[in-house]
């Protein structure tokens, strides 16, 4: 999965090659009176591009305690609190030794056994959006890129010829750019696409394999 990538990318700019691929994301699940992103969602969106700029992490835990909240369920069933301290090693798999380490205390309750679960997937999901520097909100309106100027027609021409200039045609140059703006910059349309990561989708499109028709 790392062929492509410079022998000489240390972990910090594989960090920040995973920054560069995901800036926003929405927030998914209702808690109560609010509305958060989860564990699950978090992982599935940074799970590819970790793996395609060769980033392995490692959890753990460095100390946990459990403690009496007082509280119960309407049932009886006694409610404890989980409170645990970890660590997280993002490793350059290409070199062990090249790594970056984070830290952070988390806490939950439950009246089962399930409260160190949601510690540690609270203290993974809170330590990769931190690291990431990802943007999370409840809507596409919040989004830092929906304040930011959209690239102009002009801009938006390149980009198409640039498309063809690897051979796609049509309906395929669409597709690649709504593909490019939806995997990449999270954005719905590449006409949204802020004008400071323009040179960064010309790169990417002119390094893309050139489409050869069957």
């Amino acid at each position: 999965m790392t062929d492509n990538l410079p022998i000489q990318l240390n972990i910090h700019q594989r960090i920040n090659k995973v920054r560069e691929e995901i800036a926003y994301l929405k927030k998914d699940k209702q808690v109560e009176s609010y509305w958060a992103v989860t564990h699950d969602q978090v992982t599935a969106e940074l799970r590819q591009p970790m793996m395609d700029n060769g980033i392995v992490t490692v959890l753990r835990q460095t100390s946990g305690e459990v403690q009496d909240t007082g509280k119960a369920t309407k049932k009886g069933a006694p409610i404890t609190r989980y409170v645990a301290m970890y660590e997280l090693d993002f490793v350059n798999m290409d070199d062990s030794a090249d790594k970056f380490t984070t830290s952070i205390g988390s806490v939950a309750e439950d009246h089962g056994d399930k409260a160190p679960g949601k510690c540690a997937s609270y203290a993974v999901k809170t330590l990769f959006l931190k690291t990431f520097l990802i943007e999370t909100g409840e809507g596409d309106e919040s989004r830092i890129e929906s304040k930011l100027t959209p690239i102009g027609e002009l801009d938006l021409i390149t980009l198409k010829e640039i498309c063809e200039a690897r051979g796609f045609e049509g309906a395929d140059v669409d597709d690649k750019l709504k593909s490019l703006a939806e995997r990449v910059y999270q954005l719905k349309k590449i006409d949204d696409l802020p004008e400071k990561h323009l040179e960064d989708a010309k790169s990417r499109l002119s390094t893309m394999p050139r489409f050869e028709k069957k």
